[in-house]
């Protein structure tokens, strides 16, 4: 009798044990099939990510980063969730827009402390250190680099290699030894986790650092590493400093022209930095100084491009905020007015003095409302000049700076000895950049002082002809063969007039040049005659360059404004030259019935 019942309790015992092992088992296929799953949704939305990268598709790939962030926060991978955020941060780097990334890496970090998340600082360090790096500032993307390094000691040596990397990138031109000490231990760590592909890349770098101090032997022995790198583990190699490692074999070999061949075949500056010192290798001064000439224009020109981005980066916040105030000015106003109604309902026998004070109280919003916009109206003038002033002195000033500096380093380099026709080509460039400079600060300090200085208080006898002539002559020397130029005049050469001489003439010179730069071909010419139902002089100089559009007619006598910015000049001629014409009692006027080119008029009166 207590063998069956003890075979009944063993198959009950057996029947919960199997029942507890497939609940188990079910619980574990659900584990796994979840974080399956999340794995897939991760994947998915870095692939959208990765496409969108690059796109100028800017607000999907915000719209989808934002989305990866927000996916990895409610999962808890924090890791991934700052992530998210160096995708977007690299996206704006990538766009030139450095006031983005900066201020969006300065959010990040702020979100890592409030999150106490410590031990990712270190990514936040790093992006601010290439952004440094990548405007020029070397020594703080250092700084930030070191920091980043301090920062992610907790980190697994593989996440800190980019670091290493980096950092011997900022430190190859100024500190050889410690840009070889890290980019030592970027090697170690790819070499013990056998990444061959980080371990590549960190050899190259390696290799343009022993370029860079010129230690051809070193070259040489790290390129036969790399080079049995590529054969042994080629497809799991990154080629990304393939053309620079190439560069520095050929030249390690004197092979210069292999050298710069490879050299054509990189992007940006460094396709310009490292032709120059190949030429410079080579020998050839000539075409180094050529390079470097472009090397220095590409540089300011991404210089200006970026400047010109982060200030109107900083316009739009600062739009951005005012309109955050004046929705907070209407709420409160809102506020206020509710309030106003509230009482006026409770306190019944003071209806009468609420409404009049109520009226009284609008009368008052709507002056001052009225004072805003004119505020507004003149802020939105400033901001418009400040706009172009710095849009038009950021080429014009530069431009004639960089020169002059470019060639006075050139000139103190040791073992440069130019010919005598190169000697006069640099002191004419020179020349030319500081004369262009002056004008530019003269024209800049004519502005300032337009208010005061007055040309109606000089009373000189000037001839007009003789004026005239003398301008034109000086203008003939600089037009090209391709355009003629001519001087016609109706007056008597004995006739002369009471005004400025100073100020005619700088009236002539700035309507000449204005036509030097806009014709291309066909003629300039200066015209005198007399008008005697006036009794005004009337001088005119006419081109065969573009017509101006009637959007530009009623604008070109405004301060700093431009037809074309790709033309040379900061846009204060013509109102300068307007101005003192009225103050000579005349005016200055643009011949809108002329259609072969532009034709400005200048009304003098004769005393």
């Amino acid at each position: 009798m207590r063998q069956p019942r003890l075979m009944h309790t063993a198959n009950r015992r057996f029947i919960i044990l199997l029942t507890t092992i497939i609940i188990a088992m079910t619980s574990w296929c659900d584990v796994v099939t979840a974080a399956q799953k999340d794995q897939r949704v991760s994947d998915s939305l870095y692939r959208e990510v990765a496409r969108l990268f690059g796109t100028e598709h800017r607000d999907s790939f915000y719209a989808m980063t934002r989305a990866y962030r927000a996916y990895h926060h409610k999962v808890g991978d924090t890791y991934q969730y700052y992530l998210g955020w160096q995708h977007e941060i690299f996206y704006d780097i990538n766009a030139n827009n450095f006031y983005q990334a900066l201020r969006k890496t300065i959010i990040m970090a702020d979100e890592i402390k409030k999150r106490k998340d410590n031990d990712y600082l270190y990514e936040a360090s790093y992006l601010f250190g290439i952004i440094h790096s990548l405007q020029g500032n070397m020594e703080m993307a250092r700084v930030c680099f070191q920091r980043a390094l301090d920062e992610s000691k907790s980190q697994l040596p593989i996440r800190r290699i980019h670091i290493y990397e980096d950092l011997a990138n900022t430190e190859m031109d100024t500190d050889a030894e410690a840009a070889l000490a890290h980019i030592d231990m970027a090697l170690k760590i790819t070499k013990d986790a056998g990444n061959w592909a980080n371990y590549n890349n960190a050899l190259a770098i390696k290799i343009i650092i022993a370029f860079v101090q010129k230690d051809w032997a070193h070259v040489r022995k790290l390129y036969k590493e790399y080079d049995q790198i590529l054969k042994t583990h080629g497809d799991k190699c990154s080629t990304i400093y393939h053309p620079y490692v190439m560069m520095a074999r050929m030249a390690a070999d004197e092979r210069y022209d292999e050298a710069i061949k490879w050299t054509d075949s990189l992007s940006g500056l460094d396709k310009y930095k490292f032709t120059a010192i190949i030429y410079e290798l080579a020998g050839d001064l000539h075409k180094a100084l050529d390079t470097q000439k472009r090397y220095v224009h590409l540089r300011d020109s991404t210089n200006s491009t970026i400047m010109m981005q982060e200030l109107n980066d900083a316009t739009n916040d600062v739009e951005m905020h005012a309109m955050r105030n004046k929705a907070n000015e209407e709420r409160l106003k809102n506020k206020v007015m509710l309030m106003v109604v509230i009482g006026a309902m409770a306190v019944i026998f003071f209806l009468i003095v609420v409404i009049y004070n109520r009226k009284e109280n609008l009368k008052t919003l709507k002056r001052k409302n009225n004072e805003l916009e004119i505020l507004r109206i003149k802020s939105e003038e400033a901001e418009r000049l400040k706009s172009n002033i710095l849009q038009n002195m950021s080429h014009e000033i530069r431009t004639p700076l960089n020169i002059i500096s470019g060639f006075t380093q050139l000139i103190c380099q040791p073992g440069f000895n130019p010919s005598d026709e190169e000697k006069a080509d640099i002191l004419n460039r020179i020349t030319s950049s500081s004369d262009n400079l002056v004008k530019i600060l003269n024209s800049l300090l004519y502005v300032a002082a337009k208010e005061s200085e007055s040309y109606a208080a000089q009373r000189d006898e000037v001839n007009v002809n003789n004026l005239c002539r003398m301008v034109y002559d000086e203008y003939r020397q600089t037009i090209p063969d391709n355009i003629s130029m001519s001087f016609d005049t109706e007056l008597p050469d004995d006739f002369c007039i009471t005004s400025s001489h100073k100020g005619i003439e700088t009236i002539l010179e700035n309507l000449l040049n204005n036509a030097r730069k806009f014709t291309a071909e066909g003629s300039i010419k200066l015209k005198c005659i007399f008008d005697k139902q006036k009794s005004n002089i009337i001088i005119s100089v006419e081109d065969t360059g573009p017509e101006i559009q009637k959007v530009h007619q009623k604008r070109i006598f405004d301060i700093f404004y431009k037809v074309d910015n790709s033309v040379e000049g900061i846009g204060v001629g013509l109102p300068m030259s307007r101005h003192i014409a009225r103050q000579l009692s005349g005016d200055l006027t643009l011949d809108t019935t002329y259609q072969n080119g532009a034709r400005f008029v200048v009304t003098l009166p004769t005393k």
